[in-house]
């Protein structure tokens, strides 16, 4: 891998909750030191379109990343921005044409990460549309709703791997080959390739 983009909506309405994959992050980066990440947060549409065309400028001149995250709740095929009364649903093609806006292929060769209960419980169809629309190279996440701990562990074994790896397939093999009868059978993780 090699860096990580992460954009996070909020995960509860309360603000004493504070609820994130951020500690995950700065925990890898504890042991791996070399593990390079940004971290925006978007719980509107608008904030959404500011973290990609920040993505778009940190990303081009270098092509120096291949794997973005999206975190927050999610059901089948569509991602939430915000929480209660602010929330905003986008489904898997709405995020794609948003992309689409900023640039086309905007994740050209990179791994498309949703940290998201169900989002991929939907048809090969519309993430293959997802795939063409963002030129994204695959696409990872949960079919189903998944404990946020669990989801954790393993994501951590995915990003371990992303680093050790020198292509996004041969991280996702080894991911699946290890754990495939564990916690991928258990967060019910999917790829999309």
């Amino acid at each position: 891998m090699k860096k990580l983009f992460c954009i996070e909506s909020d995960w509860e309405e309360s603000v004493k909750k504070e609820t994130s994959i951020l500690p995950l992050l700065e925990c890898i980066k504890s042991v791996y030191p070399d593990f390079e990440y940004i971290y925006r947060t978007a719980n509107t549409k608008e904030e959404l379109k500011y973290c990609l065309s920040k993505f778009k400028k940190l990303s081009q001149p270098k092509n120096d990343f291949n794997v973005i995250v999206f975190c927050g709740h999610g059901k089948t095929g569509k991602i939430t921005l915000g929480s209660g009364k602010t929330e905003v649903e986008l489904s898997l093609k709405e995020l794609a044409e948003i992309c689409e806006e900023i640039d086309e292929d905007l994740f050209k060769n990179n791994l498309v990460h949703f940290d998201s209960c169900s989002i991929l419980k939907t048809t090969n169809k519309k993430l293959n549309e997802f795939t063409e629309l963002t030129g994204a190279k695959a696409i990872t996440g949960f079919s189903e709703d998944v404990d946020f701990i669990t989801s954790y562990a393993l994501e951590m074994i995915l990003f371990e791997a992303l680093l050790h790896e020198n292509s996004i397939k041969k991280a996702l093999n080894s991911v699946l080959k290890k754990h495939e009868d564990g916690l991928c059978e258990i967060t019910h993780f999917t790829q999309f390739i």
